[in-house]
């Protein structure tokens, strides 16, 4: 995954064997971290990727305090 280089909206992309099943869209700011979005293909449901989602941007949002925003 790759850090942003400057402040925006973001899409993190999900893919199972190449196809596209769930996208999230983030905000990022000097100071926050917006996860404004998520949508995905219903006959994946039962993968829970909302959860999955959400720990993958939890995990971006580390990266980015760690890496590349401390204040974030």
């Amino acid at each position: 995954m790759q850090y942003p280089p400057s402040n925006g909206s973001y899409h993190i992309y999900h893919r199972i064997d190449g196809e596209l099943v769930a996208i999230g869209i983030c905000e990022i700011t000097d100071k926050y971290f917006n996860s404004g979005y998520f949508m995905y293909k219903t006959k994946y449901a039962y993968l829970n990727l909302g959860v999955v989602g959400a720990i993958v941007e939890l995990e971006f949002c580390r990266k980015l305090k760690e890496i590349w925003q401390p204040n974030l």
